[in-house]
């Protein structure tokens, strides 16, 4: 009579429960699961040799656990894409500040070290014949002017925030900030065109730190002193709307729909200007630019002396900003250069740039940023009051 499988596994253990459940429970394993032998098969064969990698000259070498990207940067672990920061002072958060959504481009000018031809036989690099591997070397940075890059808007908010990660516990009175440095400025006493161009730049950095402090009073001020400085330009009133709503938001406290409407309000106002071509040349662009970057410098360096850490001060790093602005403002027309606001802007320029020219993870020393906060804060007060 022919048994199941399954049946003979069942005697086979309560045959043996009476010799011991541990052996009992591993002559049933055994029968449930008895042991093949494996078919014999052909001797195995010895691992093929490493194929040898060959890199060439200017080839970045990957070391453990990096890849190499097609740019050529060495980046740890999964390679990814980086985005240019908005300068603010740089993206470069830096730490924070380095711009992160920062408004030009940075350019990092870190040079991978030279390399020669190596052979890798996977059992360690050795030079070929005739080969000399050098010792790599780091070149100075140098900073790089793209002249076709402009200029963005002023936005120093990614400043603010970089500056509350870096603090964490020691909260920033951004009121405080606020009220140190913003400018109270009445279109109707303001003629000359070029100088309401700089009263609009430094009243968008206002409006943005009135978002930061979530002061519906302050907001509300900032957003009317450009209504009107923007319609004294020759914005229409329809193209205007947006500072109503920038108010409406406020008095709700819905300070996200506050500062996308802000930001929508000054891309519909650099609209309206660039459609007057009789009027918008690069010289309006290049004051609203400037001075608006300028009051957003102030407010940082205030904040930071403020709050002085050696992280924080790197926050301050933005060569290739400066570097750029001096550009810009070497483009403006001679009358304008003749001016004494003018002139003071351009004199400040190299000095602030000495200032926030350091490495990457290089620190400002806090009387540096005494002095750029000194500095800033004499080029804003001169802007309109020439």
């Amino acid at each position: 009579m022919k048994i199941h499988p399954a049946t003979a596994t069942l005697i086979a253990v309560l045959f043996l429960s009476g010799c011991g459940k541990e052996d009992g429970t591993k002559a049933a394993q055994e029968n449930a699961n008895p042991k093949v032998e494996p078919a014999p098969s052909d001797p195995p064969q010895p691992p093929e040799p490493p194929t040898p990698t060959v890199t060439t000259p200017g080839d970045p070498v990957a070391k453990a656990g990096e890849t190499i990207d097609p740019t050529g940067e060495q980046n740890p672990g999964t390679s990814t894409p980086t985005t240019p920061t908005t300068p603010g002072t740089d993206s470069s958060a830096p730490k924070s500040g380095e711009n992160s959504g920062t408004p030009v481009a940075v350019v990092d000018n870190d040079q991978p070290p030279t390399t020669t031809t190596k052979v890798d036989t996977g059992e360690g690099t050795k030079p070929t014949s005739g080969e000399v591997i050098p010792v790599a070397t780091k070149p100075k940075k140098i900073p790089v002017i793209d002249d076709d890059v402009r200029m963005s808007l002023p936005n120093p908010y990614d400043k603010f925030i970089a500056l509350d990660l870096e603090l964490r516990k020691a909260k920033v009175d951004w009121k405080d900030v606020y009220d140190s440095g913003f400018m109270d400025l009445d279109a109707d006493e303001i003629d000359d065109e070029y100088n309401l161009c700089l009263a609009f730049g430094i009243k968008i950095a206002d409006g943005l730190l009135a978002i930061k402090s979530k002061n519906v009073e302050d907001l509300n001020s900032c957003a009317t002193q450009i209504e009107k400085i923007a319609a004294k330009l020759g914005v229409s009133d329809g193209e205007l709307s947006r500072a109503r709503s920038v108010k409406r938001s406020a008095q709700k406290e819905d300070w996200l729909t506050v500062f996308m409407e802000l930001g929508f309000l000054q891309s519909d106002i650099m609209k309206a200007l660039r459609r007057d071509t009789k009027k918008w040349t690069k010289d309006r662009r290049i004051l609203i630019i400037a001075s608006g970057w300028m009051q957003g410098a102030r407010y940082t360096s205030y904040a930071i002396e403020k709050h002085y850490t050696a992280g924080a001060s790197n926050i301050l790093r933005n060569p290739l900003l400066m570097k750029y602005l001096q550009r810009d403002v070497g483009l403006l027309s001679a009358e304008l250069k003749g001016r004494d606001n003018i002139k003071k802007l351009s004199a400040a320029l190299p000095i602030m740039y000495a200032i926030v020219d350091i490495p990457r993870n290089g620190t400002i020393p806090k009387e540096q940023v005494s002095e750029l906060y000194r500095v800033t804060t004499d080029v804003v007060d001169a802007l309109v009051g020439d």
